[in-house]
Order: structure tokens, then sequence, then C-alpha cells
């Protein structure tokens, strides 16, 4: 075993006993719904989009999210599922529509930086995955009528690209009466790897496509509910 398993190893192992040699460390759950902003780095996206006669989309977008936190001590275990979307999709005078979304899961780890009884702040770090959805569409006729839309042409493609994601971040949390509570995160969501390579929604895998951040700088206000273990 070379010294950096070893390494490795013995802070794996200080970190446990860390977390379990506190006496009698209280445990709690806490679960939150969470709605803020993402703003994902989709630049070369946009500039594919327009080279192709199809409306670019604002990099600002809605976000949402369920979230756990299992806190023991001041140790804190998270997992968020989170779905990002602009309100509206884009429509050109061509009639070419975009729409684009982000859905991932992020599992992260914080220790507190400041707790009492009704506050605790931790700054945090994870891990996840991150899948960017793209639907483009064009629809010939444009019209009030029910009937006559259902005669027109609509040509829809959907594209997709996956990446794991690295993030870092702040998190705070307020117990605003009895066990309810009210949070801010704050966090930077970022792929160590880059990808050209898109899939259709038939399965078929392209390359060449616009490389893409599709997590980028997130902020969300939280609403959650305490469960004493």
């Amino acid at each position: 075993m070379n010294k950096f398993r070893l390494i490795v190893l013995l802070c794996i192992f200080l970190f446990y006993v860390s977390l379990f040699s506190q006496d009698k460390p209280t445990s709690n759950w806490y679960f939150f719904g969470s709605l803020g902003t993402q703003i994902p780095k989709v630049d070369n996206l946009n500039k594919v989009l327009i080279d192709n006669n199809f409306p670019d989309f604002t990099n600002s977008l809605i976000s949402m999210d369920l979230s756990c936190i299992y806190k023991r001590g001041k140790h804190n275990f998270c997992y968020d599922l989170y779905v990002s979307t602009s309100l509206d999709s884009k429509i050109n005078s061509l009639n070419n529509e975009s729409m684009f979304s982000i859905r991932g899961g992020i599992a992260s780890y914080g220790y507190d930086i400041i707790s009492n009884q009704r506050l605790f702040i931790f700054p945090f770090i994870g891990l996840g995955t991150n899948i960017g959805l793209l639907n483009l569409s064009n629809s010939k006729i444009e019209s009030t009528d029910f009937g006559t839309t259902l005669l027109s042409f609509n040509n829809k493609n959907s594209y997709s690209v996956t990446t794991p994601t690295f993030v870092i971040g702040l998190r705070g949390n307020y117990n605003i009466y009895k066990r309810l509570v009210m949070g801010l995160k704050l966090g930077y969501n970022f792929s160590p790897t880059s990808t050209t390579q898109w899939m259709m929604d038939n399965g078929n895998t392209l390359s060449n496509g616009p490389n893409v951040n599709v997590g980028g700088f997130y902020s969300r206000v939280s609403l959650g509910y305490k469960i004493r273990k």
C-alpha cells in the first residue's frame, strides 16, 4: 500500500472517529422544498442555435428542488434533487422554438461553522450528476383554431447531455417556529470534465455538439420541517 492510500484511509478513519466519538450527539432529519435561480454557462449552445436559425434562451433559469439533511452534531449529510427551467420557450420569426431545462441530483457533506439551538450555517462540498435537456420544434401554421392546429406541420427534436458534477457552497438554516425551518443555500455547480457528446431521444449519440456547463451558480430559498430522531 503506497503512502497516498495510507493517508486517505487515515483521513477517513479520523473523520469517522470525530463523527461518532461525540457524547450522545443530537441527530435530526430536515426535509425541504426550495425555490430560486440557476445560471448555467450555455453561451456555446446559444451560438449554435442562432447559427442554425433557432432562438437562443436566457441563461437565468427558475430552479426548484426537494432536499433532505441528516444532521448529527455539527456534521450535515445532504441530498438534493432539482429541476431548473425557463418560464416559457422562445419562438422566432421562422416559428422555430427553443426550450432548455436542467435536472440533477447532488449528495454533499458540510460541517457547521456557526450553530446554536435555532441556527446552523455550514459550507459544503458534493458530487452529483447534471442532465441538460434541449427541445427544438417548428410549427409551420399559427392559428387560434383548435382544428387548424391539428393539421399544422410540427417537427420536434429532443437532445440531452449528461455530465458528472462537483459542487461547493454555503447553506444556512433557521428554526423560525417549533419544527418549521427556513433556509438559504448558495452554490456553484460545475463539471470537472467537458463533453461534446449529446444524445437524441431515440437513443442516437451525436458528436461535435456544443460544450456547455449545465451546472453554474445557483441560489435557493428553502422552507422545511425538522424531525428529531
